[in-house]
């Protein structure tokens, strides 16, 4: 599968394989480059005590960046963690995770293997 829009509560999900990173790009809707911020953090559980601070000073900061500067967001796509709490700013999101190591909701629990993680369901789009 190529390309595929899963159920309304998921985003566009990009299959990269056999893409140059131009045909990439237009699959995930964005017709010209936009200044891009990766975001790397852990995927293990955070201390309870910081998420409430730590949700506030990520959203701040990533709304800021999208409204004066058009950014694009992009992190490991995985509901775990740091990447959790991104797709929770109302900015565009890509979660850039191996296929091999996510849950898709597209892939039919007959194909899925176990011990796959799942993707952060707030995130606007990924490429696997």
């Amino acid at each position: 599968m190529d390309t595929a829009t899963t159920p309304k509560s998921f985003p566009m999900i990009v299959r990269q394989a056999g893409r140059d990173i131009i045909s990439v790009r237009d699959a995930l809707g964005r017709s010209a480059p936009a200044p891009v911020v990766v975001i790397s953090g852990g995927a293990d559980t955070l201390d309870p005590a910081i998420v409430p601070k730590l949700t506030q000073l990520i959203g701040r900061g990533l709304i800021r960046a999208d409204q004066t500067a058009g950014a694009v967001f992009m992190d490991g796509g995985t509901d775990a963690g740091v990447t959790a709490l991104i797709g929770r700013a109302a900015v565009t999101v890509i979660g850039v995770a191996p296929e091999a190591l996510v849950e898709c909701p597209d892939i039919s629990p007959a194909e899925a293997v176990g011990g796959r993680v799942a993707l952060a369901p707030n995130h606007t789009h990924f490429v696997t």
